[in-house]
């Protein structure tokens, strides 16, 4: 069922980001979108917990070989 135009607008109105992936093969004209994402920008607040959380990883990892080397 396809959306209404109040609908439709309403989607389109708050898009932050529009990632499009395509796939380009030599041969046949098969064209076609494989991923259409529409979403928000992730704010600073979400990076720096991403961040914390790899750097509190890489520190375990090196933690465990240290401790293996032992």
């Amino acid at each position: 069922m396809a959306p209404t135009a109040t609908e439709f607008q309403s989607i389109l109105g708050n898009i932050t980001r529009l990632q499009i992936n395509a796939e380009f093969i030599t041969g046949p004209d098969n064209t076609r979108l494989d991923d259409v994402i529409l979403g928000a920008v992730p704010e600073p607040q979400t990076w720096l917990m991403l961040g914390l959380g790899l750097g509190l990883g890489v520190l375990v990892v090196a933690a465990r070989k240290r401790a293996q080397l032992r």
